[in-house]
């Protein structure tokens, strides 16, 4: 006897677990376990309620994690989604969901800014939140998943990588 569940393609526990927590995370899931704490204790601890804000330009804390880790969970699922498409699937076709999904992961970036419709440039900004930097970082890893083999996806990463640095510190200098 054959089920719907047979023909669905395997997804990977891990990745999900850790997208859902990323979600708990962003849509408040710490704020509200720091409240639970709060109704029955006096106070939460300093470290607990540290690590539910930015830190203000010196230091770290678990809630400047949530944007790279959405970043590393897309890029960690890439190679499973498109290994399904690639061989089975036109590359016009993978191209075309690609763009799909860089259009409006961009288009709700700028959505969230609330400056969608605002067409005054000085209002607008490109490239300014984690939905736009998802949509930017999905088209390049997916050009270079599409065409390069992995070595040269590995030294793509390394030398975009350098280059991030290295304009970071020029940055500094001046």
């Amino acid at each position: 006897m054959s089920s719907l569940s047979d023909t669905r393609p395997q997804r990977i526990a891990a990745i999900d677990a850790l997208r859902g927590f990323d979600m708990f995370f962003l849509t408040g899931g710490l704020a509200l376990v720091v409240a639970g704490i709060n109704l029955f204790y006096d106070r939460s601890p300093e470290w607990l309620v540290k690590h539910s804000t930015h830190v203000a330009w010196e230091g770290f804390a678990a809630w400047d994690l949530v944007m790279p880790l959405f970043l590393f969970i897309v890029g960690t699922a890439m190679p499973f989604s498109f290994s399904k498409r690639i061989g089975s699937e036109p590359l016009w076709k993978i191209y075309l969901k690609v763009a799909r999904r860089v259009v409006v992961l961009f288009l709700l970036g700028m959505v969230v800014q609330g400056n969608l419709l605002s067409f005054e440039p000085s209002r607008m900004s490109l490239y300014c939140n984690t939905l736009q930097a998802i949509a930017s970082g999905y088209l390049i890893a997916a050009i270079c998943l599409l065409h390069l083999s992995i070595r040269w996806q590995v030294a793509a990463t390394g030398g975009a990588a350098g280059c991030v640095l290295a304009g970071h510190e020029v940055c500094f200098l001046f």
